[in-house]
């Protein structure tokens, strides 16, 4: 079957290049009118009273939240968490409207390696740097930190964070769940050696089976998906796989994407950012794209036949002002490249 990566963004965009630290768009809290509405996609920064989003202050206030589909609660959010959402864009900062919690990983650890401050969940490789946030869901939304030392086999994990090049994750936060082990969990991973007469696949380093799977859009190389189910003889017998779709189009809303980036193509001048494909060929670029650089990435959805916008400029490192750009996301796989006449830089 034919078919292109999901959630693709064709971007004539502004990207801002920084240590900066999604689900369809759900219904949140009604925003007042005349004001400027964003969909936010990635990771966020600061600490827990104090949260911010690419260096702007994040308020989570009455916003409605899920966590892997379920309700939740915006107490939930914290450093380290990846999240997407919608939120109205103000002087003081984003007011958040609502969010889904993006857990790159959830089940149990299988193994620990503490010389190598790694973990294996769900037959993935989480990899703990330094700036990973490690805590402990508590009662009433609290959560106390925790040392990686603290985890072991068995204690089932929540795990945030970016897919690196090699397949394994780089966590930006790890929440320990203490609840009975369940042997099922879900992760996201970006499929590969497809064969749908064997109804099996690789996703993310993983052995999948999906033959008793409900399976959700159409699975095609380079998707990327959720996939719930349980791990048996190496091999992840899924009970669900989601292609995921990111955001839908909001129509002359923004787009701001903030985190580490993946499957850099120099040669096509793209790169992912969660399930997002991020077309950079006419941006004016400073500095050095790379596999796990940081990067925000701010562009409007415009409407089919919309006007161009002018030329962006990118660059590795350090933060740039925006200019407004053209893009358009396409929630069904495929890429749409947004116009562009006499661009300026």
């Amino acid at each position: 079957m034919e078919g292109k990566p999901t959630a693709l963004l064709s971007l004539a965009l502004a990207l801002l290049l920084t240590a900066c630290g999604v689900q369809d768009r759900s219904q949140g809290v009604a925003p007042p009118p005349s004001v400027e509405i964003v969909a936010l996609a990635g990771m966020i920064s600061g600490s827990p009273g104090a949260l911010t989003f690419n260096g702007h202050p994040l308020l989570t206030g009455s916003a409605q939240m899920t966590a892997q589909g379920r309700p939740s609660s915006p107490a939930r959010l914290r450093p380290g968490s990846v999240f997407q959402g919608t939120a109205v864009k103000t002087p003081q900062g984003y007011e958040l409207l609502s969010a889904e919690v993006h857990h790159e990983v959830e089940g149990v650890i299988e193994h620990i390696d503490l010389a190598a401050s790694r973990l294996v969940v769900m037959g993935q490789n989480v990899l703990v740097g330094p700036q990973a946030d490690i805590g402990e869901e508590g009662p009433a939304t609290t959560s106390r930190s925790l040392q990686l030392a603290e985890l072991k086999a068995g204690d089932r994990v929540e795990v945030d964070g970016f897919p690196g090049a090699d397949g394994s994750i780089q966590a930006t936060r790890i929440e320990h769940v203490p609840a009975p082990a369940e042997a099922d969990g879900t992760f996201h991973g970006v499929l590969s050696a497809i064969d749908h007469r064997a109804k099996t696949a690789r996703a993310g380093g993983c052995s999948l089976s999906f033959a008793r799977a409900q399976v959700t859009g159409s699975l095609v190389t380079g998707a990327r998906v959720e996939v719930q189910g349980r791990i048996s003889g190496g091999t992840l017998l899924a009970s669900s796989v989601k292609v995921e779709t990111g955001l839908e189009e909001l129509s002359g809303a923004t787009l701001e994407l903030c985190g580490p980036i993946s499957g850099f193509d120099p040669v096509a001048k793209s790169f992912f950012i969660l399930s997002y494909r991020v077309d950079y060929s006419r941006a004016k670029v400073e500095g050095t794209l790379a596999n796990g650089t940081n990067v925000h990435a701010q562009a409007p959805f415009l409407p089919e036949g919309a006007a161009p916008g002018p030329a962006s400029k990118v660059r590795a490192g350090s933060r740039i002002e925006a200019l407004p750009l053209n893009a358009r996301a396409d929630a069904h796989g495929r890429t749409r490249r947004a116009g562009e006449t006499n661009p300026s830089t």
